[in-house]
Order: structure tokens, then C-alpha cells, then sequence
């Protein structure tokens, strides 16, 4: 599995030199890219499939995360999946088929285009997130009800 990261987590994981692009031959359901935006005072770290666009937004990651950042972002995606009603057997299938993962570059301009799309939306609302919450459904229902053309899609849909 991929996990691109735009600029702003690139300086997050400063550790953690990633210099390598990703990889065109990866199917792009295993393919993710991440992004850190703020809403309000709280930071949120946008989580896109790059086939799909589907995206989970998760809220204030904990700094001992992004030293253990594949295996946070495996379970952040582990947990949503989870969330919309995959059975735990087809979430093992979906990581075995995806293989190791490792750290990229973002995936290229039309999953970037959605999340900062995504940003702009979020930014019109008022959230009333609780203080030490993590996960938002309304949040991550905002995010996933837009109309888009997917890579690898020809046509409009949800």
C-alpha cells in the first residue's frame, strides 16, 4: 500500500526523508494520500483514496502517531472500513492484497484537487466536535457526499 503525503505532513515526519514518487504500476485502490488542514483551532488529517475518494477525516493526531505513521494511517483506514460495514475477514483480505506499505509522495494533482476541495467545504460549516474527540461521523459524511470524477472513472457520481 501507498501512502502519499502532500508538503505539510512531508514536514511533520521530518525524520522520515521521503523523496521517493509513487510507483504508476500500484492499482490505486491500495494507493492513499494524506493531508493536515486546520478547522477552527484543531488539526485534521484528511485521509483520501486515490481510486475512489473516499475520505476519513480524523481530528487531532497525537505527535507519538506520526512517528508510527503507515501503522497509524492502517488503522485509521482499518477503522472506517470497519465503520461502513466491511466484515473483519474482507479488511484482512483488502491489506494482504495491498501489501507492505510505505511512505510516497501524493498521487498527483486530481486527488489533491479533492482534498483541497474538500478543505473549502469544511470550512463553510460550523462543526460542533467535543473537545477530545477523535472521529466525526457528520465530518466524514461531509466529505464523502460530493460529486466528482474519480481516477479511472469516466462519469460523475458519489
Amino acid at each position: 500500500m501507498e501512502i502519499g503525503v502532500t508538503q505539510t505532513i512531508q514536514k511533520r515526519l521530518k525524520n522520515q526523508g521521503i523523496h521517493q514518487p509513487y510507483d504508476q504500476t500500484t492499482e490505486l485502490a491500495f494507493c492513499w494520500d494524506t493531508h493536515l488542514v486546520k478547522l477552527g483551532r484543531r488539526n485534521v488529517l484528511l485521509v483520501a483514496n486515490v481510486s475512489n475518494r473516499f475520505m476519513i477525516a480524523m481530528m487531532d493526531i497525537e505527535p507519538r502517531n506520526w512517528k508510527y505513521y503507515t501503522l497509524y494511517i492502517e488503522e485509521v483506514i482499518s477503522n472506517a472500513m470497519k465503520q461502513i460495514g466491511y466484515q473483519e475477514k474482507e479488511i484482512n483480505k483488502y491489506f494482504e492484497l495491498a501489501g507492505n506499505s510505505q511512505i510516497t509522495k501524493s498521487h498527483g494533482r486530481k486527488t489533491l484537487g479533492a482534498i483541497n476541495y474538500i478543505t473549502q467545504i469544511m470550512n463553510c460549516y460550523e462543526w460542533d466536535i467535543e473537545r477530545y474527540q477523535k472521529y466525526s461521523y457528520e465530518l466524514n459524511d461531509c466529505v464523502n457526499n460530493n460529486l466528482c470524477i474519480p481516477e479511472g472513472f469516466h462519469e460523475y457520481g458519489m
